[in-house]
């Protein structure tokens, strides 16, 4: 069985213990050279992983800058149109409507028949309309607002 001062510590020369003072600096040096030269390989390791670690985040970093740049190229591409001027107008009144029809700007939607408006959304291309029927069913109507064109998608309870 070993000593247990030579679990933990490197073997050294037996004349190097029992010289004592008497041991030459250049065997000291050549110990601690060995050690280090067991430890080459992890500290290669260690170089080669820390700048892998730089170079994936100077490639974040420039996919970011690089999406970012072409967000605000389109954005400066894009044809800006002028704000019209609206003429003010007094408005005309509304003819009596229909209960099944609600009047929305210059087009009109059909309410579906037996069927109650439970929400309206609105957005600066088109228009959201939710619908409930008695039996559960909903149906929800797109309009869109450039052209007035009207979607209605039904979903079944």
């Amino acid at each position: 069985m070993m000593r247990e001062d030579e679990k933990v510590t490197p073997q050294m020369n037996r004349s190097e213990e029992t010289a004592g003072e008497g041991g030459s600096m250049q065997d000291v040096v050549d110990e601690l050279g060995a050690v280090a030269d067991q430890h080459k390989g992890l500290k290669t390791l260690v170089l080669v992983l820390g700048l892998v670690i730089i170079a994936l985040f100077i490639f974040v970093v420039y996919a970011i800058a690089t999406k970012a740049t072409e967000q605000l190229i389109a954005l400066d591409n894009g044809e800006k149109q002028p704000i019209a001027e609206v003429a003010p107008t007094t408005p005309e009144p509304l003819k009596a409507l229909a209960s099944d029809i609600i009047a929305a700007g210059d087009y009109h939607v059909v309410r579906p028949e037996g069927s109650e408006l439970l929400s309206a959304i609105a957005n600066e291309r088109e228009l959201l309309l939710h619908f409930r029927r008695a039996d559960g069913s909903d149906t929800l109507i797109l309009v869109d607002r450039a052209s007035g064109k009207q979607t209605p998608v039904s979903v079944p309870k």
